[in-house]
């Protein structure tokens, strides 16, 4: 089950699934130590004599995020008994507490008294195996812990405290969980157990006939007692309320740091543009480690998940921050790949949040070759690519002084060695990590790397090398147009490998990554081998479903759903659909159907703002039938690449739409309309 809202401050993240049960929750990491593990805290509401928990269909669901901010404000009806309940919840961007406040709502004439439940599954460093849970008399609350690690629950109705509590296990033989206790409406007070536990508590409010009260609830989280019950009685001195607003006005002025004018985008775009950029950093830890997503429910495909941080994702990630204006996040990213390179000079596959290495499935052998590099190539390249990118915009001369000697230079020799006879780069895995060989997206990464460290090795007075690495960068690019060009298809291959006796084996798979061509500027959008491959990518991978977008590659097997691969060669991905768009977005720049090409981008970023959760959230692709979400969501990639596609089209608008006499952008209505008399 997709997670349809998160809430984080770069140090602890909870993760909700659509029924509204805390699914994920990430501590003292973004993306490690998940001390739920996809098991659920739910919660029940009890109501004269009537029980429900609220992922029951008994309970109509509307999730959305309050404005400009990541800040829960949910709406939940029960027609049953007559009520509503209207839920805002957050992490406090200060300080390691999530906060949550429900209005209760009687529809009904009569009073009523409302039981509200929450309760707790915890496997605290994804272990159900020695936690302890016990009420604490001092704090009025309940307590998980676990070596270091440790959660305190506590909640308020009409009275101070909580009302009723029990603790007892789960998951062990015939035990399914305190949370069951709560179904009669009364909780059993059991007070401690250890082993694989869970606890469930009781607030009580009394709501007269068409009025409301208030639900309050949170949780702190810590490495011991003392900090836990600290963190506790500063939010009781706070106020919930009071917390959740200081969290939404700083989210609110946190997302308007860009100051964009949006010029003739629809709205509900510009609120996606906004979510997006909140999303993205609820993604990042504070180490500058940029998680690709943080949804266990993948973990039912293949026993992992996507908790990592994968250097090519975290480079494109940051190329979209660094271009909204948040070089701070983007900073430590880059510093941290300078902490992460090997001596060899390139990035592993993945690693974990703190910097060690990640799970992979890429091999380090094979019998024809024997040892190889278990590496993708382009994750080394586009650090350094975006990291130009970054530089052009802050001209930050630290950082790269900084970086200069532990970083660019030796990625940028490692990709001038890691090159065969021809030029092109060595054979390493594919950006989809599935397939080995010398790749066009590869390729283009690679160029563009280099191309960066030449500008680099400038600054710092390096001439003879800035030369090799911009020498190197060309005869590669020769070498593409020579081997991964196919004339009588007339259009680049995804993928090539050399046979010993020198043949080529090709793969004609059409694959939506080769926009790579254009993208990071290694060819020109006039090339005629770009218009012709582009126009193909365009044409064989589009949807032919009413959900449309664009498919990954031709007969795209991850998450499959069709076999039809004629009308849908894939599930459509957000990603490789907002691809094309940058694709028109760059045709308008440079004149080529302006206004057309502007209008095709518009309509896939109102496809994606339309196709997305009512909360902004993207998932990783959708269902070519009926767009429910596939994979993980929030996919981190996903929202970058929206960021991205906006700012592009804003540039290319102000450019089509500048004022001929003094070259300032004009609002859409005005452009085809100038009065002289304004000059």
């Amino acid at each position: 089950m997709p997670r349809s809202i998160v809430f984080g401050n770069q140090n602890l993240l909870v993760c909700i699934d659509k029924s509204y049960n805390i699914r994920d929750l990430y501590y003292p990491y973004v993306g490690m130590e998940n001390h739920l593990e996809g098991h659920e805290c739910r919660i029940g509401i009890w109501v004269e004599g009537n029980f429900s928990w609220l992922e029951s269909d008994l309970w109509e669901k509307n999730l959305k995020y309050a404005s400009e901010s990541l800040i829960g404000e949910s709406e939940f009806e029960n027609q049953t008994i007559n009520s509503k309940m209207t839920i805002k919840d957050c992490v406090y961007y200060k300080k390691n507490i999530f906060l949550r406040e429900i209005q209760v709502e009687n529809l009904s004439n009569e009073d009523k008294e409302y039981r509200i439940f929450f309760s707790h599954d915890l496997q605290i460093k994804g272990t159900r195996i020695g936690i302890t849970a016990y009420f604490d008399p001092e704090t009025k609350s309940v307590i998980h812990y676990l070596r270091d690690r440790w959660f305190l629950f506590n909640g308020k109705g009409d009275s101070i405290g909580i009302d009723g509590f029990t603790i007892g296990k789960t998951h062990f033989g015939a035990s399914v969980g305190s949370y069951k206790d709560a179904e009669d409406g009364y909780l059993s007070g059991n007070p401690i157990d250890q082993g694989t536990v869970d606890s469930t508590i009781q607030v009580n409010v009394k709501v007269k006939g068409k009025q409301k009260g208030v639900v309050k609830y949170w949780f702190t989280v810590g490495l011991d007692s003392t900090e836990v019950k600290q963190l506790n009685d500063f939010i009781i001195t706070k106020g919930i309320s009071n917390a959740i607003e200081e969290t939404l006005a700083f989210d609110r002025t946190w997302v308007k740091k860009s100051n964009l004018d949006f010029f003739d985008l629809p709205d509900n775009v510009i609120k996606l543009l906004k979510q997006s950029l909140l999303l993205v950093k609820s993604q990042m830890d504070k180490s500058g480690a940029i998680i690709a997503a943080n949804d266990t429910d993948i973990m039912q495909f293949n026993r992992d998940h996507y908790s990592y941080l994968w250097p090519r994702d975290g480079a494109l990630v940051a190329l979209s921050l660094s271009k909204a204006g948040y070089a701070f996040l983007t900073r430590k990213f880059y510093q941290l790949c300078g902490k992460l390179i090997t001596s060899k000079g390139f990035l592993l596959h993945k690693y974990n949040p703190d910097g060690s290495i990640g799970s992979s499935w890429h091999s380090w052998f094979n019998k024809e070759e024997g040892l190889i590099l278990a590496i993708q190539e382009d994750e080394t390249a586009l650090v350094l690519y975006t990291l130009g990118e970054y530089y052009k915009i802050y001209k930050d001369m630290d950082l790269l002084a900084e970086l200069y000697s532990k970083f660019i230079i030796p990625a940028a020799d490692f990709m001038v060695e890691f090159r065969d006879e021809r030029g092109l780069p060595l054979p390493s895995y594919d950006l989809w990590e599935e397939r080995r060989g010398i790749h066009a997206f590869t390729t283009v990464s690679v160029i563009a790397g280099l191309r960066s460290a030449a500008k680099f090795a400038e600054y710092f007075g390096e001439i003879k090398r800035a030369k090799i690495y911009r020498e190197t960068a060309e005869k590669m690019k020769a070498a593409m147009i020579k081997y991964l060009f196919d004339i009588k298809l007339n259009r680049f291959l995804r993928t090539i490998n050399f046979q010993k006796d020198g043949g080529i084996i090709k793969d004609m798979i059409m694959d939506a990554s080769i926009y790579a061509i254009f993208e990071f500027d290694v060819f020109s959008i006039n090339d005629p081998m770009v218009q012709s491959t582009m126009n193909q990518v365009i044409e064989r991978l589009r949807v032919k479903t009413d959900v449309g977008g664009i498919a990954r590659y031709e007969n795209d097997y991850y998450h499959k759903v069709s076999e039809d691969v004629i009308n849908v060669p894939g599930n459509p991905w957000y990603i490789c659909t907002l691809w094309i768009a940058e694709w028109y977005l760059k045709n308008a720049k440079e004149g080529i159907n302006s206004k057309d090409n502007l209008d095709r981008a518009k309509d896939i970023l109102k496809w994606v703002a339309d196709h997305s959760l009512s909360t902004g959230v993207l998932a990783e692709q959708v269902n070519p039938y009926t767009n429910e979400p596939i994979s993980v969501s929030p996919l981190t990639w996903s929202h970058a690449t929206l960021i991205l596609t906006v700012l592009e089209y804003l540039d290319s608008f102000s450019i089509f739409k500048a004022c001929p006499h003094c070259g300032q952008p004009l609002s859409f209505k005005d452009s085809f309309k100038i009065k002289k008399e304004r000059h």
